[in-house]
This record gives structure tokens, sequence and C-alpha cells, in this order.
């Protein structure tokens, strides 16, 4: 059976991630992570942590904002359009400098996260 679910807004530290479509499917023989897609608002001058996933893909699109986007030791800046594919183990982060949008579609589980650093005690 496949699973489709909606869900609302979560506060962050950093702004809020709004869960606009959640699919995954029972457990079965044939394994098949869940996908999810999110939209990710971070408030000016603030940063997600600095992460990487052992499994997690993700592809982010920029809607609104400017800002740095930090991967693997390489600084882009990001601006509406800017789009990013991070696949496992990619070392990456948000540092917002105005307020700023995100489309993120990933595939895999939320928990896959190792935070390496993070201004709001969370590593």
């Amino acid at each position: 059976m496949n699973i489709f679910k909606r869900k609302n807004i979560t506060k962050k530290p950093w702004g809020e991630e709004e869960v606009i479509f959640e699919y995954y499917k029972e457990m079965t023989e044939a394994y098949e992570p869940p996908t999810k897609v999110k939209i990710l608002r971070v408030k000016a001058n603030y940063s997600l942590s600095k992460q990487y996933h052992d499994y997690k893909t993700e592809m982010m699109v920029c809607l609104k904002g400017y800002g740095r986007f930090e991967m693997n030791g390489i600084t882009e800046l990001y601006h509406p359009g800017f789009r990013i594919f991070i696949t496992q183990k990619d070392v990456h982060r948000i540092i917002a400098r105005f307020d700023s949008e995100f489309i993120e579609l990933s595939n895999g589980y939320d928990a896959d996260i190792t935070r390496l650093e993070d201004e709001y005690g969370r590593a």
C-alpha cells in the first residue's frame, strides 16, 4: 500500500519548513525510501547546520532571497533560480543574507543527518 501525506509547518531556529508532499511505501520486500517535498524558509542572517547525509539525496531550488550555499568546501552565491543537487556525504549548508525560500525534493529519511556545526546547539 502506498501512503501519501500532507503535513503542516514546523518551526526551526533558522525559520521554518513546510512539508507539502510526502510519499512512502509500507514495508515490503522492495525497499524504496520516502520522497518528500518541502519549502524551507530561512530568516535573514540565519543559517542551517553544516551537515551531511549517509543515504539521503536532495535537490534544492532557490525561490526567493540571496545568500551563500556551501558544499564540500566550495561557496556559491545563491539567488532565485539557483539549483543544486546534494548527493550522499556532501557536506552542505545554507547561509541566508536576506529572507530566503527554497524548495527541497528529498529521497530518504529526515533522521539521516549528521550535523558537523550548528549555531543552535544541535551538533
